[in-house]
This record gives structure tokens, C-alpha cells and sequence, in this order.
């Protein structure tokens, strides 16, 4: 599913990673340091609503 700007409305770290421009292994490191708001699906996969990575961004350019 997609939001009003046509945004996946759960994002993998891959994903994150591919628009930040950085290894999915630092988002993954974000998310368990809980700098990064996430949650997992099973024991190993992490997954991040787009209102989290809006906030995140947000708070980063401010």
C-alpha cells in the first residue's frame, strides 16, 4: 500500500538504506539502538512505518 505521495507505507532498512545512501547494516544499527523508530516481523526482520522515517528526517533537518 502507498501513502498520499505514493510512498510505501512500510519501508525495509533496504529501502532506507537505498534512499540515504548508506548500508542497510547502519539502519539496522539504528533501529536496534532505538534511535530509529521500527518494528520487527518474526525474530529477525525490521520493518519502519513511513510516519517514522517522516519524523526521523524531519528531526535530522531541523
Amino acid at each position: 500500500m502507498l501513502d498520499e505521495r505514493g510512498r510505501p507505507l512500510v519501508w525495509t532498512p533496504e529501502m532506507i538504506a537505498e534512499r540515504w545512501g548508506c548500508h542497510a547494516k547502519t539502519v539496522r544499527n539504528m533501529l536496534n539502538d532505538g534511535e530509529l523508530k521500527g518494528f520487527r516481523v518474526g525474530q529477525k526482520l525490521w520493518r519502519v512505518r513511513v510516519e517514522h522515517l517522516d519524523e526521523y528526517e524531519m528531526g535530522i533537518q531541523q
